[in-house]
């Protein structure tokens, strides 16, 4: 392999080394972590902590493995209220002209606005896309371009013929933009997701013993309930509340002792919050919050059940990451789920996404566990590591840059 470094910079808004809430923050986090040895970072994005990675400076960041070199254009405040100024409009109204001073050989894009600062740009653009956008046409898609789906079609059919190549995390995605635009009939493939086996991974017995009666001790927790845990941001896509609808039906309807406990942020947290006083659920379910990734992948090494309730999604990553812990999951129907999640295997996908069928699925994954943890989940994880998954990229980069 030759000792020329491609370099790759990395156009979105996101701060690798913080705690957004989301796929392709951790996805942009791990493709970085995870890279061949020829291949190298720069991230054009915004910072979540403005001492440590300040606005308009390059900054030297490290993770787990690799280092690179970021650059925020703005900062980012986390709040349980919506923006009212869209985070991707004031990303691309202070993106300026790094783009065209950094020095690449390849530029990366995962949302494809960002197209409307580098149309000009000669460089190669390929683009890692999360959704189908048909979703747009979803009601409960709270994406704000679903308020106006042509305009968004009309902007990316004007766009998207700048791209050389494209990587979807759902299959249905792939095959759209490939039927749609020639430029990428041959060039747009899906990808999959994975979790990280150096991150996420089973705990001994007594590992997950002593974690379990460490946050039992810190949350006020019963130690001998189930622990069903979320993970993903609180809005309308990830649909929190069919989750406290499905709790409710547990405890009242089959008095499973349980504990719900929920690792994100998001507008709704708010109407969570009624909603979990006025069931009288305030016992049964723990709001936590932001949380680093080491305390995700604790939370998830003691938990007894990954459980989500999303409207739509492409291939969620913290399903694989809480399988690859040897935890089962239920979830309803959405993206690519069924690649990992066999269904009486290692968990339970709902057969729609009401909340008596998401209820059942959790009920029959809390009367199997037994059967369903461990094994059964860590063999369905195995076949989605970074080393496998990612290597088509790497590959896509070395490409690109020989164009």
């Amino acid at each position: 392999m030759s000792s020329i470094k491609i370099r790759v910079c990395i156009a979105h808004p996101a701060d690798p080394c913080g705690s957004i809430p989301g796929g392709i923050d951790t996805f942009i986090r791990g493709e970085i972590d995870n890279a061949a040895d020829d291949i190298e970072y720069s991230v054009i994005g915004i910072t979540t902590d403005s001492a440590a990675r300040p606005v308009g400076k390059w900054t030297q960041c490290e993770l787990k493995k690799k280092s690179f070199q970021f650059y925020p254009v703005t900062d980012l405040e986390i709040s349980a209220r919506r923006p009212t100024i869209p985070v991707i409009v004031k990303y691309l109204a202070r993106i300026g002209s790094m783009l065209n001073e950094v020095d690449a050989d390849v530029l990366e894009i995962h949302r494809v606005e960002t197209l409307l600062r580098i149309r000009r740009d000669s460089r190669p653009v390929t683009a890692v896309l999360h959704q189908n956008m048909q979703s747009l046409y979803d009601k409960q898609a709270d994406i704000r371009w679903a308020r106006l789906p042509g305009m968004y079609f009309w902007l990316e059919d004007k766009l998207a013929t700048r791209l050389k190549s494209a990587f979807c995390v759902r299959e249905d995605a792939a095959k759209h933009y490939r039927g749609r635009y020639p430029n990428l009939a041959d060039t747009c493939r899906f990808q999959p997701t994975w979790a990280d086996p150096r991150q996420f991974n089973p705990p001994s017995a007594n590992e997950r013993r002593a974690a379990r009666t460490r946050i039992s001790a810190e949350l006020k927790l019963d130690d001998d309930s189930k622990w069903l845990l979320m993970v993903g941001r609180l809005d309308a896509q990830k649909n929190p509340m069919l989750m406290l609808a499905a709790l409710r039906n547990l405890i009242e309807t089959a008095q499973y002792n349980v504990n719900l406990l929920v690792v994100g942020e998001g507008q709704l947290r708010g109407e969570m919050e009624d909603v979990i006083n006025q069931a009288g659920l305030s016992d049964k379910v723990r709001l936590l919050g932001l949380k680093s990734i080491d305390e995700v992948s604790k939370l998830m090494q003691t938990a007894d059940l990954f459980v989500m309730s999303s409207s739509y999604e492409g291939m969620p990553m913290a399903v694989i990451e809480a399988l690859a812990c040897g935890v089962p999951v239920a979830t309803t129907r959405v993206g690519e789920v069924a690649l990992v999640v066999h269904d009486s295997v290692c968990g339970r996908i709902a057969e729609s996404h009401s909340e008596e069928d998401l209820t059942d699925a959790i009920s029959w994954c809390l009367d199997n566990l037994d059967k369903i943890s461990g094994a059964p989940c860590l063999e369905s994880a195995s076949n989605y590591s970074p080393a496998v998954v990612l290597e088509p990229v790497f590959e896509n980069y070395r490409r690109l840059a020989d164009l």
